[in-house]
């Protein structure tokens, strides 16, 4: 063969061999950030799956920014040194973080500031991080669900739902934090919906009813150190935000507590400090054997005060006192409710 058909020969072997090769590296991820080992605090733009644990990272472990991102734990663990966060939004407009998966020992496991677009977050175990998730003023729907949250009880919340959310959280176990699920202020439309927490201080926490829309359904909150399920700040506390308009819920009241086991816990099974002007529905609850009231309802002290909350078709037994109300305020009625015991003994029907 001549010097010229050998080298035709060899660059026709080449570009055969790039042909087939080239997709088989493709395939196995040469050039993409998920195939290469990513490091703490490294920037994610495309999706990405974990082939080994990240960290302990010093600080962040993965920051997302780009319009569509999945973050696939893969079965693996993101460990800090309780800084940071384990995974911090930046801007994302669509984001998945799927397990089998581990977020542990960080201020917060995932945060969600401003800007975060339609997130799911699902089957991932949260451990010994200050807040397990926390999320504020997102610009779609928050979706947690199927997670395992553990804190140390020693401060923080395990997860955090405030400043502009749409959020559905769904079949979590949530355990060990002073408050287990909170609800805060301006959240304009959140269920809570078959979740287990038990072993907090405060299972349930919806804030302030006059500027958060929730509904709670189908829990079990058991075994809580404090109250089961609460709504509402403490009367003179809500004095400041006296001025505030209330946020229009998609459902037409502050907040729904309906269908949920309460049982065990140390104080109220359901707290309920009434808000100014938005009303509360609570019903077909089964609260039982909690140590101080089974259904407690504050009225509100706040001046021209319109809000509703009616207590309707509750199972209450075995309570301190099973349907307890302050007798301060107005539009506050109780109606077919299985109880033995009330204070005061005749309470207003519906």
């Amino acid at each position: 063969m001549s010097t010229k058909s050998l080298r035709a020969f060899r660059v026709s072997f080449i570009g055969i061999t790039l042909m087939v090769a080239g997709p088989l590296l493709f395939s196995m991820g040469f050039g993409s950030q998920s195939a290469r080992a990513v490091q703490c605090g490294d920037t994610v733009t495309t999706d990405i799956t974990l082939t080994a644990n990240l960290g302990p990272c010093p600080g962040d472990g993965l920051v997302l920014n780009g319009d569509q991102i999945t973050v696939n734990l893969n079965g693996h663990t993101i460990s800090g040194t309780a800084v940071g966060s384990g995974i911090l939004f930046s801007g994302v407009q669509q984001g998945t973080i799927k397990g089998p998966g581990t977020i542990t020992n960080f201020v917060t496991g995932i945060t969600m500031g401003g800007g975060a677009g339609a997130v799911m977050i699902y089957n991932i175990i949260f451990t010994k991080n200050t807040e397990a998730i926390w999320m504020a003023h997102p610009n779609g729907n928050i979706r947690v669900l199927n997670n395992v949250i553990l804190g140390t009880g020693q401060q923080g919340k395990g997860i955090e739902i405030g400043g502009g959310s749409t959020a559905y959280i769904y079949q979590n176990t949530v355990s060990g934090y002073p408050v287990g699920i909170y609800i805060g202020t301006d959240a304009p439309n959140v269920f809570v919906d078959e979740n287990l927490v038990t072993l907090n201080q405060t299972g349930i926490w919806a804030f302030y009813p006059d500027r958060t829309c929730f509904t709670i359904r189908g829990n079990r909150v058991l075994f809580n150190q404090g109250d089961g399920i609460r709504t509402g700040a403490n009367p003179a506390s809500m004095v400041p935000m006296m001025a505030e308009l209330p946020i229009l819920c998609l459902q037409g009241v502050g907040g729904n507590i309906e269908d949920n086991t309460v049982t065990n816990n140390q104080r109220n099974g359901i707290l309920v400090q009434a808000g100014s002007l938005s009303s509360q529905y609570i019903f077909d609850n089964e609260v039982t054997s909690n140590k101080t009231n089974g259904i407690s309802v504050q009225g509100s002290r706040m001046p021209n005060a319109t809000g509703v909350v009616q207590t309707i078709g509750n199972y209450t037994e075995r309570n301190g006192t099973d349907l307890f109300w302050d007798d301060v305020g107005m539009n506050y009625c109780w109606q077919q409710n299985v109880y033995s015991t009330s204070s005061p003994l005749f309470l207003p029907s519906c």
